[in-house]
């Protein structure tokens, strides 16, 4: 382990899996997690766990060697990806993010790659909520003016009921916020890569951004993506509308939006930026009407409880050979294509005891 990197608490986990209570286990693995509440959630009637607690990585650990499935501390370092290597028996890398743009080029290409992109779904919606609400009601001006014990008076905040906001974006985050914007008595417009009913394609947004209070973007980043919302996307919005990135900062053109932002003619939240982290000499930080937070919106108190169930079912799938979810880079059924649920894994795979 470097001498910067964050050490983890880890958990090795020899798991017997078992097909009915009393019967001997069908599959025998060795798994890795990042946290101990997992193992409360591994207890179940078809799991048998054999646990062993160490703090740092798990490379030199005893059954380190035949360990099969890791779920990488969040966020990764970059010691946790050289661990991989000292891992001879790996299969399968459990990513606990919804973006992989930033992890799959560090992971070896034999390796099963698979995201969590329902982990962080709420807790994202919510803080885009935040930084929408924050951005409406200037609390920014509230906050500086509290520090300056100054009773501000401003004038009338915008209102969020009655506005019209468009998601450019509609997995998980985006039909979470959706339902909250739906009881803040907001007409919604959904984006997503092609159109069905009730969603627009996002094709179509140089259509539907002037008609736009608020922008929210939570699209993935890919190729398509990348300066998705840039300088001829930016001036197609209303003088005095939101944009809201709670997604990857590349997805919107950082100089495009710094230039509208000094014409005072948008306002902007973003979670995440481009460059990443922000350098303290770079110009976004010094913008009028922009909120910037350092990229915390899925970290909340109840994420170490959701990962570890969400831990726990992947873990029985693995095991049980049912198929893995969210497989973003692996064997999969003929039908599956990135992104999608419930994928089988190669039977081989199962076949180890």
């Amino acid at each position: 382990m470097s001498a910067r990197a964050r050490p983890y608490t880890h958990i090795t986990a020899r798991i017997h899996h078992y097909t009915s209570c009393g019967r001997p286990p069908v599959r025998s693995i060795h798994v890795c997690v990042p946290f101990p509440e997992i193992a409360s959630a591994l207890t179940t009637s078809r799991v048998r766990l054999h646990l062993q607690r160490h703090d740092g990585w798990p490379t030199k650990e005893p059954g380190s060697d035949r360990v099969e499935f890791y779920a990488m501390p969040h966020p990764p370092s970059a010691s946790s990806f050289d661990a991989l290597v000292a891992l001879p028996h790996l299969r399968v890398i459990q990513l606990l993010t919804s973006g992989v743009d930033q992890a799959l080029p560090r992971i070896p290409a034999h390796l099963i790659v698979c995201n969590a992109p329902s982990l962080h779904s709420q807790a994202t919606a919510e803080a885009a909520m935040t930084h929408i609400l924050a951005v409406l009601a200037d609390v920014v001006t509230w906050v500086g003016a509290q520090r300056e014990r100054r009773w501000a008076t401003l004038g009338p905040r915008k209102s969020l009921a009655g506005s019209h906001a468009l998601l450019v974006g509609y997995g998980h985050v985006g039909k979470a916020l959706h339902a909250m914007l739906r009881g803040f008595d907001v007409s919604v417009v959904p984006m997503a890569r092609t159109q069905h009913p009730g969603v627009a394609a996002i094709s179509e947004l140089h259509r539907w951004l002037p008609t736009a209070d608020i922008v929210v973007v939570s699209a993935p980043l890919t190729t398509a993506t990348r300066g998705l919302i840039g300088a001829s996307e930016l001036v197609l919005m209303k003088s005095g509308a939101v944009l809201v990135n709670v997604s990857r900062g590349a997805v919107v053109d950082t100089a495009a939006l710094e230039r509208e932002l000094r014409q005072r003619r948008l306002y902007a939240a973003l979670d995440v930026t481009d460059p990443e982290p922000l350098p303290s000499d770079h110009p976004l930080w010094t913008c009028p009407q922009l909120l910037i937070s350092p990229h915390v919106g899925g970290n909340t108190s109840g994420f170490r409880e959701r990962a570890a169930t969400f831990l726990r079912k992947q873990i029985e799938k693995y095991a049980s050979g049912a198929g893995l979810e969210y497989i973003v880079r692996g064997p999969r059924k003929a039908d599956g294509g990135p992104g999608s649920t419930s994928r089988g894994l190669d039977s081989a795979l199962f076949r180890r005891s």
